[in-house]
């Protein structure tokens, strides 16, 4: 089997842009909040999905 190098291109990566929160955004585009934003940032991008009718819907298994 090959062996799998190890990618930084997670969360937790290289940082692009970092506020003086600690909020920051990773090279790969991800966003990390701190835990002062994190509940009004989640509370924000969930408001603009519904702005925007990208809210999906899985159906249970009856």
């Amino acid at each position: 089997m090959d062996e799998q190098k190890y990618a930084k291109w997670t969360v937790e990566g290289d940082k692009k842009t970092e506020w003086n929160c600690g909020c920051c955004q990773t090279s790969d585009n991800y966003f990390k909040f701190c835990n002062t934003h994190s509940k009004i940032l989640q509370k924000a991008i969930q408001d603009k999905i519904d702005d925007l009718d990208m809210t999906l819907v899985i159906e249970e298994k009856k």
